[in-house]
């Protein structure tokens, strides 16, 4: 606007073309953040934001707290999610998420300043580098999920499986490789109860300074194993007593570590942990 501007001759009107366009672009960032503002509501019991921007604004200024990545989820919170701002994946801790409310941002001018599948930058490089762009559809996508108890339905987690984020409570990162998850020093599981050994399969980088591990069920120590060094190791305990109720599994090791880069406290890779 400022090029035509030079010229006398169109600078007013691209001086009413500017104050259009920056109308409309305001009007479209305070539909946006409204959006927000509609859609959260005081949580009845602990609720995390798993969003960014006006979003999470909003949503602490109510009581929210910001879901960090590894953050030990469980049944009864509530979790508010944004798909605009790139959302961390979290475990239910025992429980299954369900969806209690979910709007898309669409504002009435076809202008972003971000958006989805848009290409304006506004504070994130990542949606691309313009000012502002037209929105090719929602603006944003929002859901508001509420963890919901469950018995666990494996007595044998494999990382890759699906139903392992439902029955991991704490402690146990993203999935990787399609079949494992790095663990900090502590990870926690449920399980469903059966007869039989309790197995652990893990493997231990070449960085890792831990070498003793502990198995503890329902908070009682079940294994203790100091490992020979780095590499695939296989622990095994005696069979379980029999009993009643679901089964509570802790996987430690006794020394953490930070790798460059990465925020997280890390111990081991694990691969699978349960009752074959």
């Amino acid at each position: 606007m400022a090029i035509l501007a030079s010229h006398y001759r169109l600078a007013r009107p691209a001086i009413a073309l500017q104050f259009v366009l920056s109308a409309a672009l305001a009007f479209t960032n305070y539909q946006h953040w409204q959006a927000y503002r509609d859609f959260v509501s005081p949580p009845d019991g602990r609720l995390w934001v798993n969003a960014e921007w006006g979003l999470r604004f909003y949503a602490e200024a109510v009581g929210g707290v910001p879901l960090l990545r590894g953050e030990p989820v469980q049944p009864g919170d509530a979790v508010l999610t944004s798909a605009l701002s790139s959302p961390v994946n979290f475990t239910t801790g025992g429980g299954r998420a369900a969806l209690t409310r979910q709007a898309e941002v669409r504002p009435a001018l076809p202008f972003c300043l971000i958006c989805l599948n848009g290409r304006s930058a506004y504070s994130s490089a990542q949606h691309g580098l313009r000012a502002f762009d037209l929105a090719p559809g929602p603006l944003d996508r929002i859901k508001l999920e509420g963890i919901i108890a469950q018995r666990p339905t494996r007595s044998y987690l494999e990382m890759g499986d699906p139903a392992a984020t439902s029955q991991i409570v704490s402690g146990i990162y993203d999935l990787e490789g399609e079949k494992w998850r790095w663990m900090s020093d502590r990870g926690t599981v449920l399980l469903q109860r059966k007869p039989g050994p309790l197995v652990a399969k893990i493997y231990l980088p070449d960085a890792a300074p831990g070498r003793v591990v502990t198995l503890t069920v329902d908070g009682q120590v079940v294994l203790t194993q100091t490992l020979p060094g780095p590499g695939s190791h296989e622990l095994k305990t005696e069979n379980l007593p029999a009993g009643e109720g679901d089964l509570s599994v802790t996987l430690a090791i006794d020394k953490p570590f930070q790798a460059p880069n990465d925020a997280r406290r890390l111990g081991l890779i694990l691969s699978a942990l349960g009752i074959p």
